[in-house]
């Protein structure tokens, strides 16, 4: 006799933890307060050894839903990818998303991500986010804002762009993902090497049939502190990406379809990379590692996700690492710290 099986929630919500004190409440309000009704929403929280009130805070919360799962782990991981990982294994629905313990969802996400991918039966659902720094919405132009209010795609190849992009490529709490494509392609988060979340989204991309990309609705709230945002703020996200992209190119290289991603994934860091304010040092660093990737990897950029101008600068330094390192960095300076940067703010 065969048995189907029922599934009691219609998502999963995964929340690794880690001091969370001061936010996880109004996170963890944002997946009670869904439109999609808490009572269809399984809510795994992973704790990776909190010292604060967190523990406190969850312990609160299972005392009072039933549909709360917790796990304690035993040993701080200093990462969220053996938490999200051990989520995605506790999880019972068949669909997962994910939201990290500081920022916060908004009504409708669940619903409409979980909407659109029952009814299109495509394999990866994306929506926007919204980007708050002390209070302050930032200014979210994209290159898809000519584009259609919804983008469907059969897979990743017709629109590669799509993962050089922060919240459509690196960005995990915008996305709805079937766990049984998870599972069966061991898509996980790597525990080994930093910015864990755009490695896992390209495996996944690279396995899905059919994405649907929801250009106009805003899904959830990322806040930054900006006490939080210095130079070695900038030099770590940096760092993490370049460590991401170098796993990517890694996992891709033996891949026929390289060539496709390639152009768009190294232009998404050096773009990152030059409209960010760096010292000399972390410039001539970075510098010197994005030329062993330009190197092995190609020799001119043709980008559909950027202007003509940005192309042909982009280009132009990577043209003058032939000659010499410090003259591409002072070529930042001059062009794109003191040019380009100006004039993003005049136009803010």
């Amino acid at each position: 006799m065969s048995y189907i099986k029922i599934n009691k929630f219609k998502v999963s919500v995964i929340i690794p933890t880690f001091n969370a004190e001061d936010y996880l409440l109004d996170t963890v309000n944002s997946v009670i307060n869904q439109s999609l009704g808490f009572e269809n929403i399984e809510l795994v929280i992973v704790d990776d050894c909190s010292t604060d009130g967190t523990k406190d805070i969850i312990k609160m919360l299972l005392s009072k839903y039933e549909n709360i799962i917790s796990v304690f782990l035993k040993k701080n991981t200093g990462s969220p990818s053996i938490p999200r990982n051990v989520g995605i294994n506790t999880s019972s629905s068949d669909y997962v998303m994910f939201l990290d313990n500081d920022d916060i969802y908004y009504p409708e996400i669940c619903e409409k991500l979980y909407k659109e991918i029952k009814e299109t039966n495509v394999d990866l659902v994306i929506c926007r986010n919204k980007l708050l720094i002390d209070n302050e919405y930032q200014n979210n132009k994209s290159f898809f804002d000519n584009y259609d209010e919804v983008i469907m795609i059969k897979n990743i190849y017709e629109m590669p762009e799509m993962m050089s992009y922060s919240y459509t490529g690196s960005d995990i709490c915008n996305k709805i993902f079937k766990k049984e494509r998870l599972i069966k392609n061991n898509i996980f988060f790597p525990e080994e090497i930093l910015y864990e979340d755009f490695v896992f989204n390209i495996k996944y991309f690279l396995s899905s049939q059919g994405i649907v990309f929801l250009n106009n609705y805003y899904g959830y709230e990322h806040k930054i502190r900006s006490d939080s945002i210095s130079y070695t703020f900038k030099e770590k996200n940096l760092l993490k990406q370049l460590s991401g992209l170098k796993k990517v190119f890694h996992i891709l290289k033996n891949k026929k379809e390289f060539d496709v991603f390639k152009y768009e994934l190294l232009a998404g860091w050096t773009k990152l990379f030059l409209l960010t304010e760096l010292n000399k040092k972390c410039n001539l660093y970075f510098l010197n590692e994005v030329k062993k990737m330009y190197k092995s990897y190609s020799l001119f950029l043709k980008l559909k996700s950027v202007n003509l101008l940005t192309n042909i600068l982009v280009n132009l330094m990577i043209k003058l690492f032939s000659v010499n390192v410090k003259i591409a960095y002072y070529f930042k300076v001059i062009v794109f710290e003191i040019f380009i940067i100006k004039m993003f703010k005049k136009f803010k």
